[in-house]
């Protein structure tokens, strides 16, 4: 979609935007998921639990429908976790899967490079 003067509109350039913001989502997802592994602690599954509710949220207003529902999934796994971290072990297999998952949608969803996005 265009403006009148044949430039991209304004929900375009922020999809792209956002696009590219993506890699930087998922890398501190990683990143989070990785600390669980050295330090269990509440503080950390926080951190996962903010990052992943912000990822869903946000991929939702974008249109990315697969990686809003991905990042759901992982958002609602931590606040169980949250509930009862009793079981890390067990628990951060599950983590690891469904961060997997996130980026595997990730990666389907995103547009390449100077396209439209992809949908799943």
């Amino acid at each position: 979609m265009s403006t009148p003067d044949n430039g991209p509109d304004t929900m375009q350039v922020l999809t792209e935007a956002y696009d590219r913001q993506i890699p930087d989502r998922l890398r501190d997802i990683e990143e989070a998921l990785v600390a669980l592994a050295t330090r269990w602690d509440r503080d950390v599954l926080d951190a996962l639990h903010r990052l992943a509710h912000r990822l869903a949220g946000s991929a939702g207003i974008y249109g990315y429908s697969g990686l809003s529902a991905a990042a759901g999934a992982l958002e609602d796994f931590v606040v169980t976790v949250m509930e009862d971290p009793s079981s890390p072990e067990g628990d951060q297999d599950r983590l690891r899967t469904l961060v997997d998952a996130v980026k595997l949608v990730a990666a389907a969803e995103r547009r390449p490079e100077g396209g439209r996005a992809r949908r799943a």
